[in-house]
């Protein structure tokens, strides 16, 4: 087929992904691949701020039970985090983003408003807890996954759309948070969204790789694949669910046959799995 002639996304589905890339770009200095700094209370912190002041109280010589503390004040704050995910969740599924109130979180979770704000920070934040976790494990296979980009890219995709299918009604919270987020500029907090799982971040450097092996034209702005690739991958999560290689197929056919066809040589990336 000649070049040109192969058929890109259709109109409204390209024209929703277009509108959709700059709520799942990051514009913040130097992408990371390595997960984000978590705002969630360290282990250690949260221990300090629970038990401080035991060991004086029983009279416990200084550093004695010190070990045993830090394990047991960890353990009730995972405890802590797990409910308050948990009854998010379900909140969620139930009311969607914008019916789910923190308060009835905590309410559903048995805690305080205060305690959940002092773990998540926001409704936005807790949004995205969900997937942090499954999102940090995700960039590590791609961290440790030596083949070439666009096969690391693939496999990266994959991995992240299994998770995100899993929980379609955690999907769309996570996208209604990101979009109201928005609105608002870029992320400013550590609570956001798009700090807490940037999931465009994390191939940027791999699309990169591509376009300097050869496998990708240099034409388009990693960034801007990377918007649009999230954007893809949400839809059809939300709108489409399809097993993870099939789903990567055809969003990969879609970016880089459709709308990314003239940044490539030929008829499509020869170096694609």
């Amino acid at each position: 087929m000649a070049r040109g002639s192969r058929p890109g996304p259709p109109s409204l589905f390209a024209d929703v992904v277009l509108a959709l890339v700059p709520a799942f770009t990051r514009p913040l200095p130097g992408p990371s691949l390595g997960p984000p700094a978590s705002f969630f209370l360290d282990g250690d912190q949260a221990t300090d701020r629970v038990d401080a002041g035991a060991a004086s109280a029983v009279g416990a010589a200084p550093g004695a039970t010190e070990s045993s503390q830090r394990r047991s004040g960890r353990r009730r704050v995972e405890r802590t985090r797990s409910a308050i995910v948990a009854a998010a969740r379900t909140e969620f599924a139930i009311r969607g983003y914008g019916g789910a109130t923190i308060g009835g979180i905590a309410s559903a979770a048995g805690l305080s408003e205060s305690t959940v704000y002092e773990h998540y920070g926001s409704k936005a934040g807790l949004a995205a807890a969900s997937f942090a976790g499954g999102h940090a494990e995700a960039v590590a296979a791609l961290r440790a996954d030596g083949a070439a980009p666009l096969t690391r890219l693939h496999n990266h995709l994959g991995r992240v759309y299994a998770l995100l299918v899993a929980d379609r009604a955690g999907t769309k919270a996570l996208f209604d948070a990101v979009m109201e987020v928005t609105v608002e500029g870029p992320p400013t907090s550590p609570t956001d969204p798009r700090v807490l799982v940037p999931l465009p971040d994390v191939m940027v450097p791999v699309i990169s790789d591509a376009q300097a092996e050869g496998e990708l034209g240099a034409g388009v702005d990693p960034w801007t694949i990377a918007g649009h690739l999230v954007g893809l991958l949400m839809l059809n999560v939300l709108m489409n669910p399809m097993e993870p290689e099939a789903a990567c197929r055809r969003i990969e056919d879609l970016a880089f046959g459709g709308l990314y066809r003239e940044s490539i040589g030929g008829d499509g990336p020869a170096g694609r799995v």
